[in-house]
This record gives structure tokens, sequence and C-alpha cells, in this order.
């Protein structure tokens, strides 16, 4: 008897975990998509011309802005700057933060607990768990683009 009430416990909450992820707010089908206005009216009819539709706006979006940078070599310059000020700006906090104890055994206990609140936080397939992340993610691409 209690092997059996284990059993229908495991089946509520695999049954309760799947209606969450199948939830309409979650996953909306195609109608609620369209009646909530994300896709234009017809975007389901021809899934085919849709997709290809997609595909053709992303080159496009890719491609404007590629040509945008590239046209405006200031204007990535500046991005870069920025980029790299805020990391800079990062760092000089950190080691304001460190150098704010009194001896070196402060200033090693500081920079431990400054480590492990780093190592706190989620990875990136804790990420994509939560949604955070899309599924598609991989750290090395985003590597690639850093190092570009």
């Amino acid at each position: 008897n209690i092997i059996k009430q284990k059993k229908n416990k495991d089946r509520e909450l695999k049954e309760t975990s799947l209606n969450q992820k199948l939830n309409k707010t979650r996953r909306p089908t195609m109608l609620d998509l369209e009646l909530r206005g994300i896709v234009p009216s017809g975007y389901f009819d021809d899934v085919e011309t849709a997709m290809s539709e997609k595909k053709i706006r992303r080159e496009n979006i890719i491609h404007d802005l590629t040509s945008r940078l590239q046209g405006r070599p200031e204007f990535s310059e500046k991005l870069a700057k920025k980029l790299m000020s805020k990391a800079m700006d990062s760092m000089k906090k950190r080691n304001d933060i460190v150098n704010s104890g009194k001896n070196s055994d402060d200033k090693d206990v500081i920079r431990k607990i400054l480590v492990a609140k780093l190592s706190d936080r989620m990875d990136y397939e804790q990420l994509k768990k939560k949604n955070i992340l899309s599924s598609s993610y991989h750290p090395e691409s985003s590597q690639k683009l850093i190092a570009a």
C-alpha cells in the first residue's frame, strides 16, 4: 500500500510539472500568439513561408547592423571604449574593496569573500534551465565574439 501511495505521489508530481510546462502563459498556442499580437494574423497558416521570412528578416537585421558598424567606425570604437571602461570600473571597485582591508590578512579575507560570491553565481546551464538564457546559448560562441 505504501508503494502504491509513493507511485501515485510521483505520478502527481510529474503531472503537475508537465501541466506547469504546458501552461498557456508559459507555452502559448499558435492562436494565442496571434491573438496577443506577438505574431501577425495568419502567421501560422503557411509555416514554411513564415520561417523563411523570419530568416530573411534576421539576415537583413544582421546585414544592416554590420553595415552600420562598418560605416561608422567611431561608433564601434565608442562602444568598445564604454564596454572596456565598465569592465575597468568593475575591476577598480573590486580592488578598492580588497584594499579597504587594514592589513594583508584582511585583504586576503575580503578577496576570498569576493571569490566565494562569484562562485555562488548560476552557471550558464542553470540559467538555461530557468529560461534566462536561450537553450541554444553556448559560451564558446560568446567568447569567439569577444575575441573578434
